[in-house]
């Protein structure tokens, strides 16, 4: 009796899945779900790659004249969030330091990149007329209140509190700027294999 099993709910089948997701086509259909979800994924990640490569190539050929002390600023903070990091672990704060004592060139060059970065956001938002506006963040908070189980106006209270109200408009204004460069290398995309066809 002990070996029948019963009582016990094994792992789902997948015609109990595709059944609860309401998929027409039992397994057939889950395996269409996950193989569309799965290219979706995929394209989005090339996508993103692609929109990176450029920003990168951009930066590398037009390198942004950034003052020093920007730069040191921002490095400064990096070395100390990193000791900060460290020492939280249970690392000395003298060992800590050394330690990223060793790091600190690489460091100042992920500064400057990150820098660099954001002015390109900022430059391409401006010349493509990109904001972000009040119905951005309102709809940004309702999807994190939506996430975590609180209500809209709470979660913009505790942003504004906090400071991070800035922080998310520009996490917002990264994604619309990604969009737009997106949308402007597939037109381009699309351009180079019209005018190769015409070729043909």
């Amino acid at each position: 009796a002990g070996g029948s099993g019963r009582g016990r709910r094994g792992p789902a089948t997948a015609e109990a899945l595709a059944e609860a997701m309401g998929l027409e086509g039992g397994v057939e259909g889950l395996e269409r779900e996950a193989s569309k979800q799965i290219t979706a994924q995929n394209e989005q990640a090339e996508k993103q790659r692609q929109v990176q490569a450029a920003f990168d190539a951009i930066i590398e050929s037009h390198p942004f004249d950034l003052p020093n002390r920007l730069v040191e600023e921002e490095a400064k903070a990096a070395i100390e969030a990193e000791i900060q990091k460290m020492t939280e672990s249970g690392v000395e704060q003298e060992e800590a330091a050394t330690q990223v004592g060793t790091m600190e060139e690489e460091l100042r060059k992920d500064a400057l990149s990150r820098l660099s970065h954001y002015f390109l956001v900022r430059r391409i938002a401006a010349e493509e007329k990109i904001r972000v506006t009040e119905g951005d963040l309102e709809t940004a908070y309702r999807q994190i209140g939506a996430r975590h189980g609180a209500d809209a106006k709470t979660v913009k209270s505790y942003y504004e509190e906090q400071g991070m109200s800035q922080q998310l408009g520009g996490e917002i204004l990264e994604g619309k700027v990604r969009a737009a460069v997106s949308r402007i290398l597939e037109e381009q995309q699309g351009e180079v294999v019209e005018s190769g066809g015409a070729a043909e």
